[in-house]
């Protein structure tokens, strides 16, 4: 049992992070494209 809870919460941490890099690099594109906005 707490074998495949812990296989349930790895899987959960490995699709959060995912999620977490998506939305960092996003981010970082978006405040890229402000700068590169208000400079010119």
């Amino acid at each position: 049992m707490a074998n495949r809870l812990f296989e349930i919460l790895a899987r959960r941490r490995g699709w959060l992070d995912r999620v977490a890099l998506g939305l960092l690099v996003f981010l970082a594109t978006l405040v890229a494209a402000l700068m590169g906005g208000a400079s010119t």
